[in-house]
């Protein structure tokens, strides 16, 4: 009986250990990131493996045919294997700290840039340029051409975000600490790259 107790005794120290020690790596986990990820049974489901296999998939070492999903499977292990060993990481196959890391450094950021090319180019009568800092708080100059890029109109602009100094003031009052938000947040994303939009059809 002593000997049993010990052992169960044991294991429950041994399984709040692990808890312990869970908790304290999903902390150091580069946001948006909150937790490992990695290929478990059910599979890992969330926004968070969406966005890993995003990046990942961003990366020329990665296979073309490796098709980004919320779902972690064999295909990102995979994947994350591929990015792994391309960039002298170890090759545990999850999603760490130092993967994650490594993902957003290297991919973070959607690199998209205007090349100048005009409206009329693409069968449009306009074109609007939006430049986007990292921080969403930094003020930025928006301009609207016609199609063949004479400035119309320029306007201030700034992409919408959310605090990230631990404070519930709702945006958009910008603190001394607030860096605004990143690409990968949910509630309140500003979308970067080319998009087609229609200033004639009213919203639903």
């Amino acid at each position: 009986f002593t000997q049993l107790f010990k052992n169960k005794y044991t294991m429950i120290v041994f399984i709040l250990l692990c808890t312990f020690i869970s908790c304290v790596v999903s902390s150091t986990m580069p946001l948006p990131f909150y937790r490992i990820l990695e290929l478990t049974d059910p599979n890992m489901v969330g926004n968070d493996v969406l966005i890993a296999s995003t990046l990942l998939s961003r990366d020329d070492a990665v296979s073309s045919d490796f098709t980004p999903t919320n779902t972690f499977t064999a295909s990102t292990l995979k994947a994350t294997l591929e990015f792994q060993k391309a960039n002298g990481l170890d090759l545990t196959g999850e999603v760490d700290e130092f993967t994650a890391q490594a993902l957003l450094d290297l991919h973070g950021d959607d690199q998209y840039t205007d090349s100048g090319f005009t409206a009329e180019s693409m069968g449009y009568l306009y074109k609007f340029h939006l430049p986007f800092y990292y921080n969403r708080s930094v003020e930025s100059v928006g301009t609207l051409y016609d199609k063949y890029n004479n400035v119309l109109l320029t306007f201030p602009i700034r992409g919408h975000g959310h605090r990230s100094d631990g404070s519930n003031i709702p945006w958009p009052d910008f603190g001394v600490n607030d860096v605004g938000l990143n690409q990968f947040t949910t509630n309140g994303n500003t979308v970067t790259g080319l998009i087609e939009i229609d200033l004639n059809s009213p919203e639903p």
